[in-house]
């Protein structure tokens, strides 16, 4: 069957995680540091938002890390 990507982005990504586990999909996770965006945050998800993809799918969320201080 085929589901939707539910919304994800800017949320935290443990919560985004739940959400995509809810909806049948697989979570994947990238990294990136962000100036002013706190860690943890999901900047983008690909399949994007909305997209309809096959049940059990996997979604990559690129999420926010702390920046390295020093």
């Amino acid at each position: 069957p085929k589901v939707t990507v539910p919304q994800v982005v800017n949320i935290n990504v443990n919560d985004a995680l739940a959400l995509l586990k809810r909806a049948g999909l697989n979570g994947a996770v990238s990294r990136t540091t962000v100036a002013g965006v706190p860690a943890d945050i999901v900047l983008r998800a690909n399949p994007g938002v909305g997209s309809v993809v096959d049940q059990g799918s996997t979604v990559t969320l690129l999420v926010s890390q702390a920046p390295v201080i020093g």
